[in-house]
């Protein structure tokens, strides 16, 4: 079934309510367009975010999501101390809502039933710890910089 339809055309096929899984991705990806081409300014962290963006307003700015050599330098990296592999992932898994370009759907049941060490969430007070997943929650700048050097694998969705 092509999602791209209008919700008319997709009535026509079979009846959808209206926070339906194709109505509901038809209807986010018209808003979004809405809402890039109003914008006086667009900031994304990803040059590719950037270059889809840029169809519909030529006003995008790309700010790199890293830490600059000056904070790079700073950071002490001691050897890691753990026994077992130990990954880490920043940010908020949202499981509830898995979004295209951040799909972290069964990202934590890889760690619960394959045992392939721990993983440790940084960002995201609504994870509970309950091992081998361990959560950290909202951490400072510095101090989430510093934790992140504590693994052996850092996570990117």
């Amino acid at each position: 079934m092509n999602t791209g339809q209008s919700p008319q055309k997709l009535r026509k096929n079979k009846l959808y309510h209206i926070l339906s899984h194709p109505y509901k991705e038809w209807l986010t990806k018209r808003w979004e367009k809405e809402i890039l081409e109003k914008a006086s300014a667009i900031i994304t962290t990803a040059k590719t975010v950037a270059r889809r963006h840029r169809t519909y307003n030529s006003h995008v700015f790309v700010v790199p999501n890293f830490p600059s050599l000056t904070e790079s330098k700073k950071i002490k990296i001691n050897e890691i101390e753990t026994k077992h592999l130990s990954s880490v992932y920043s940010g908020k898994p949202d499981f509830s809502q898995p979004q295209p370009h951040r799909n972290v759907t069964g990202l934590t049941e890889i760690f619960k039933q394959n045992k392939v060490g721990t993983l440790t969430i940084i960002g995201d007070n609504k994870s509970l710890t309950n091992p081998p997943i361990i959560s950290l929650g909202f951490l400072p700048h510095q101090e989430m910089m510093k934790e992140l050097t504590k693994h052996h694998i850092g996570l990117l969705p």
